[in-house]
This record gives structure tokens, sequence and C-alpha cells, in this order.
């Protein structure tokens, strides 16, 4: 209103009715006990008291539109804690060496990295990202597919010797084998025919 110079002029800046712009101001100038503006038949124009109050007012909205950008700026930097959970030789061999780039871009993030092959808990132990082999349970965690990995199964030539070479997947269970216990690959391995 104090920038428009009429009530007119400030309902269609705010898309409201002149008379919505006028209760408005009368309101305001009650709650306060004094007189804003000065109003002929031919202009609007602001009291001294109007003045005043007008630039108090202009000043607290633009520190308030400071502080939401200062806010806004914050936000928008990577700062903080970033725990990730991965596999012992996985996290070591992939994860780790990507973490020094990482941190050279934001310079304000701490990464915490827990590797291990034990079967974690993701949000009892606090991890904000986990990279994790295999198929995944349903759960209410959001998943991103980031890579494929190959898995083969393999025997020394002792072992062959002593308990021949086996033909079908089927086969293995009958085998003295070392499994992976944390491993969520499912499904069969191959059909055999």
């Amino acid at each position: 209103m104090a920038e428009e110079g009429s009530f007119v002029a400030a309902a269609d800046k705010l898309s409201r009715s002149n008379k919505q712009i006028s209760k408005q101001v009368a309101a305001l100038e009650e709650d306060l006990g004094v007189q804003l503006f000065q109003r002929t038949t031919r202009r609007v124009q602001l009291t001294d008291m109007g003045r005043a109050f007008f630039g108090e007012c202009s000043e607290l909205l633009d520190r308030q539109t400071e502080l939401w950008q200062a806010i806004g700026r914050q936000n928008q930097q990577v700062s903080g804690t970033l725990r990730i959970s991965a596999p012992l030789s996985f996290g070591e061999q992939r994860v780790a060496p990507i973490l020094p780039a990482l941190m050279a871009a934001y310079p304000k993030l701490r990464v915490q990295l827990d590797l291990s092959d034990e079967y974690v808990d993701l949000i009892e132990s606090g991890n904000d990202v986990a990279v994790r082999i295999g198929n995944l349970e349903d759960s209410s965690l959001i998943a991103r597919k980031i890579g494929e990995t190959n898995l083969a199964l393999i025997a020394s030539p002792e072992f062959i010797a002593q308990n021949g070479m086996p033909t079908c997947p089927t086969q293995l269970p009958n085998l003295a084998t070392i499994l992976d216990r944390n491993f969520r690959g499912g499904g069969p391995l191959a059909i055999c025919h």
C-alpha cells in the first residue's frame, strides 16, 4: 500500500479487493493506535508515523529475506557426518578409494566407513548409506542398483581330486563348502541338463 500510493493499486498487486485492503489497513491502524495514512478522495499518502513504521517493516522484511537466503546457502553446503556400511573386501577395494575425492569435493563432510561382513541392521546402526551385494529383502529402505558383480564357484585342484568335479549345482549341497552366510543372492545357481 505504501509503495503503490493507492488502495486500488495495492489491491491489484496483491490480487485482493479494494475493500479487503482498506479493512486490513484500518485494523492495523486500530491495533497500533496511530494513523498510518492520510486519505483524500484523490490520493493516499503515509503520515510521519506511517513512514517510520513502513521503514521498520521494510528493514524487517529485508532481514527475513537475508536470513532465509543464508539458511538456504547453508543447507546447500554438504556438511556433517555420512555413515557408510559396506562388506569388508568390497568396501576396501571399491568404496574406500573413492572417499578422498568425495571429501575433497565437500570439505565440511566427514565420512565414517563401517566395513563388516556381519549382518548389520541399518536403522539400529545409524548408517546413512549401505552397499549390499545380492537381492535385498523387502523393507522400507530405498535401494538403488549401482552395479553388477560376478560370482564364481571355486575349488582347489586338491578338492576336485578328492571329491570329483561336480557336473550340476544340485550336487553342491553334498560337498563340503564355505558359504557367505550374509549373501542374499537367492534363486537356483543353474539348471542341469
